[in-house]
């Protein structure tokens, strides 16, 4: 997998300048469930961002030089950051061990380790709101990367790199889960 995804950072260009000596934050795909499965099948093997996947990134990252790496998305837990990614199967220790110490898990539901929210103006004024309330994982970052899984979506047709984004406003703002 590794190689593979080096191999396309390669036609990409020139990802190693992107990201030498930077912050990286990597918005993965991990569908806000409660679920552990999908009819028995693992969730990574199914709807969400696969560990190893993720974690080859993660490498690949480190080896071009980033500073650190925060993988996040908003979970429907309340447990803390590493264990609520554990159950898509994301385990901190194994990243750090291929990462060398520098991966972070952050649950982005709600403000997290920040005091505020990050409010985001949106180009052009927007058509739905001229600007967004997001947890600072999103823009206290040098380098954000999609991270999507490719499948099928009941609104979106396909879940690619900008639908994943729809992922970014919090829940506890924007959806149902009142608990800032």
């Amino acid at each position: 997998v590794r190689r593979e995804l080096a191999g396309l950072f390669d036609h990409l260009g020139d990802v190693r300048r992107l990201v030498k000596q930077k912050h990286v934050t990597v918005k993965t795909n991990l569908v806000n469930s409660s679920e552990n499965s999908v009819a028995g099948v693992p969730l990574w093997l199914t709807v969400t961002s696969h560990p190893v996947v993720t974690m080859a990134l993660g490498s690949l990252l480190v080896d071009y030089g980033a500073r650190k790496v925060v993988f996040c998305d908003q979970l429907p837990f309340r447990a803390p950051d590493e264990q609520a990614f554990a159950g898509y199967g994301f385990n901190l220790a194994e990243f750090n061990r291929v990462m060398d110490g520098r991966a972070r898990f952050e649950n982005t539901r709600n403000l997290g380790r920040y005091k505020s929210y990050a409010v985001v103006k949106v180009p052009g004024g927007g058509e739905l709101a001229s600007a967004w309330e997001v947890n600072r994982a999103y823009v206290e970052t040098d380098v954000l990367v999609s991270l999507a899984k490719l499948k099928s979506h009941v609104s979106g047709g396909i879940t690619g790199g900008m639908k994943n984004l729809f992922g970014i406003p919090p829940s506890s703002l924007y959806g149902d889960d009142l608990e800032h």
